[in-house]
């Protein structure tokens, strides 16, 4: 733990340093700006803007690298917010994913000739082959972005029946698969087993976390960069959380929020657990949960059983999830999957919140045991995780440190404009060779 004068010590550092961020990130951004004027980038996508948080994050970046000077063009089956052309969607059971492959890098390979793309980035498992051999075929550099393990698992999660951890697929490790045993034995032989080859001639793979690129590193696969999603920071940071206080008449509690799918894998069951030891011993707390999934109904009769304080928000809509961070005191992130990233603890941090977080996975490169939150194994049955949320819940000075350096820590590091300074440098280096 970090002492008193140590923490305000950095706090007035950081303050200075973050009065001329901006400028900074902007000058560094014009500057990589000459290295990389007139390039045109492709970036290749299966799903729509909105489907999920690769989607999310490709869209903020198609539009941020368009504000910093760099043309980027997508191909995808939906809408995002910069120039767009649309392939057909894939029936995998009526075509092979050699046949889609096929189709895809004749679709991507007239939008390069045709737009003089300078460089293809795919963005995701459904179109990673087919950028790769359009890029070949045009003799033009291609990236690779990972934001899960879908190289490793048909499933992408590297998780098992029961939870168990999986270091990659196999056969024997089918039979123990917690999803559709014959579709991912399908994807396995057909996809999976296929896909290192291609790898290799990327010629640079981009991973949003250590977690990824370790796992990338199973494989053989060099030649990675670790670059995280990004955050707009101001969005959470600046939210207003009074119509949500208001909404739930929770205006006098101390909200504790879990975000996310209601699924195993998450941790909610870890969470409401927890929430049911304490619940009792605070009569000033309310457990927030924000999210939906296959166990809301189990969750929601759990609570009332047990007589918790728990609120569920079901799904929100995405322009209102700052406010529900800003609501928050304390924001719990209990995942027992390595998660491949770890964009909650983030918006949490934005927001100025601590975070008590799984040890696990990516969450491991953005919580800092100890001063932006802390890091537990949620599977233990030590109490640690009951200890630390009790530890926070009682010291509102603690809460309120660790929310500041928190902040801090994701303006330096996981801000929209350090991520793009960050991938422009990228775009640099591979086309000129560096």
């Amino acid at each position: 733990m970090i002492g008193t004068n140590e923490y305000y010590e950095m706090l007035e550092k950081n303050r200075q340093l973050d009065i001329s961020r901006e400028s900074d990130a902007l000058k560094n951004i014009k500057q990589i700006r000459v290295e990389v004027e007139g390039m045109k980038v492709l970036f290749t996508i299966y799903n729509q803007k909105d489907t999920g948080g690769s989607e999310i994050s490709t869209n903020i970046l198609a539009k941020e690298l368009k504000k910093a000077g760099i043309e980027v063009i997508i191909a995808s089956t939906g809408d995002y917010e910069v120039k767009t052309y649309k392939f057909l969607k894939f029936n995998p059971w009526m075509q092979p994913f050699t046949a889609q492959e096929t189709y895809l890098s004749r679709f991507l390979n007239n939008i390069i000739k045709s737009e003089n793309i300078d460089l293809v980035h795919a963005q995701d498992r459904l179109t990673t082959i087919g950028a790769i051999k359009a890029a070949k075929e045009n003799n033009i550099p291609v990236i690779v972005h990972f934001r899960d393990y879908w190289f490793l698992c048909p499933e992408s999660t590297l998780i098992m029946k029961n939870s168990r951890s999986c270091n990659g697929c196999s056969f024997r490790n089918l039979l123990s698969c917690g999803g559709n045993i014959p579709w991912n034995a399908y994807k396995y032989l057909t996809l999976l087993k296929r896909v290192s080859n291609y790898l290799r001639f990327a010629n640079l793979k981009i991973a949003v976390s250590s977690a990824v690129k370790e796992a990338l590193h199973r494989m053989g696969i060099e030649d990675i960069k670790i670059l995280p999603n990004p955050v707009n920071i101001k969005t959470f940071e600046e939210a207003d959380c009074a119509t949500i206080r208001d909404k739930y008449g929770i205006a006098d509690k101390l909200v504790i929020s879990f975000f996310g799918s209601l699924d195993y894998h998450k941790g909610i069951i870890q969470f409401i657990d927890v929430a049911k030891e304490i619940n009792n011993e605070f009569n000033n707390i309310i457990f927030m949960i924000v999210g939906d999934g296959k166990l809301m109904r189990y969750c929601v009769n759990y609570t009332r059983k047990s007589k918790i304080n728990a609120i569920f928000t079901g799904k929100v809509q995405s322009k209102d999830i700052p406010k529900y961070y800003k609501a928050s005191e304390i924001v719990v992130f209990p995942s027992i999957w390595k998660e491949p990233f770890g964009r909650v603890a983030i918006e949490a941090m934005a927001a100025g919140k601590p975070v008590i977080a799984s040890n696990r996975g990516g969450i491991k490169d953005i919580v800092i045991d100890g001063k932006t939150g802390f890091l537990v194994d949620p599977l233990k049955t030590n109490g640690e995780f009951k200890e630390k949320l009790i530890a926070l819940i009682e010291d509102s000075k603690l809460r309120n440190k660790m929310g500041r350096y928190g902040l801090c820590v994701a303006k330096k590091k996981f801000s929209t404009e350090i991520v793009i300074k960050n991938l422009m440098e990228i775009y640099d280096e591979v086309q000129n060779g560096r």
